[in-house]
C-alpha cells in the first residue's frame, strides 16, 4: 500500500539511514489495517491484495532507484556532476511513462488487476475501489524514487529516511486515521491518504533538489557565508 523504500547504499556507514526510509511502512501497514476493520473484512482482502499489487506495480520506479544509486554515486565520484544530473531527469521521463500506464491501469481496470490474486467478487470490487483511490500514487512514486535514487547516490542519505518519516507519520498514518472515522467511510476514503503521502515526498524531494542545485553553483564557501 504505502510506497517502498529499499536501501541500496555504497557504503556500510550510509547504509542505516537509507534502510530506515522504508521502517514507516511497517506501521503504516498495521495502522491501515486496524483502520480497516471498520468496513469489515471483505475490505481487508481487497487492500491486503491492493498491497501485494504494489509490489509488482512499482517494480519500474524501484529498479529506476536503484540503478541511479549506483550511476548518480560513480559519475559524481568521476567528477561528472552534470552526467548525473542528466541521468536523473532522462530516469524520470522514462520512469514517468510507465507510471502513467501504471496509474490508467488501477484506475480504470482495478478489477482485473484484483481478480489475479482473488476470484471473490466482494474482494476484487473492494479492491478495485481502493486502487482508484491510489493510483495518483503511481505518477508521484515514478519521479519520488528517482529522486531517492539521486541522493542516495549523492550519499544524502539522512534526508531519504527523514522524507520517508515525516510523509508516513505526520500524513499518512494521522489522515488514514482521521478519513476512517468519517461517518459512512470506506476503502476508497481511507485509500485517499496514499497519495496525499506520496505527494508530500515528491514536494519534499522537489525542494531538496534544488537545495542541493543552489548549494553546488555557490560551492562550499558560498554556501556556509550565505547560509
Amino acid at each position: 500500500m504505502g510506497a517502498g523504500q529499499p536501501g541500496h547504499p555504497r557504503h556500510f556507514a550510509h547504509r542505516r539511514p537509507h534502510r530506515l526510509a522504508g521502517l514507516p511502512d511497517q506501521p503504516v501497514l498495521s495502522d491501515h489495517h486496524q483502520h480497516r476493520k471498520r468496513a469489515g473484512v471483505v475490505a481487508s482482502a481487497g487492500v491486503g491484495v491492493a498491497e501485494k499489487l504494489f509490489v509488482f506495480l512499482s517494480i519500474v520506479p524501484m529498479a529506476f532507484m536503484s540503478a541511479l544509486s549506483t550511476f548518480v554515486a560513480q559519475n559524481m565520484g568521476a567528477g561528472n556532476k552534470h552526467r548525473a544530473d542528466r541521468s536523473l531527469l532522462l530516469a524520470q521521463g522514462i520512469s514517468l511513462c510507465c507510471g502513467l500506464g501504471m496509474f490508467l491501469a488501477t484506475f480504470f481496470a482495478g478489477g482485473a488487476l484484483a481478480s489475479l490474486f482473488s476470484q471473490d467478487p466482494a474482494v476484487v470490487a473492494s479492491c478495485a475501489e481502493y486502487l482508484r483511490a491510489c493510483s495518483p500514487e503511481y505518477l508521484l512514486i515514478s519521479l519520488t524514487f528517482c529522486f531517492l535514487g539521486y541522493f542516495n547516490g549523492r550519499e544524502h542519505t539522512t534526508f531519504v529516511m527523514a522524507q520517508g518519516l515525516l510523509s508516513s507519520f505526520l500524513v499518512r498514518i494521522p489522515l488514514s486515521y482521521a478519513l476512517s472515522r468519517l461517518p459512512g467511510a470506506g476503502v476508497f476514503q481511507i485509500g485517499l491518504a496514499v497519495p496525499v503521502s506520496a505527494l508530500l515526498s515528491l514536494g519534499l524531494c522537489l525542494g531538496y533538489f534544488f537545495l542541493l542545485r543552489r548549494r553546488d553553483r555557490l560551492g562550499p564557501e558560498g554556501w556556509y557565508k550565505k547560509g
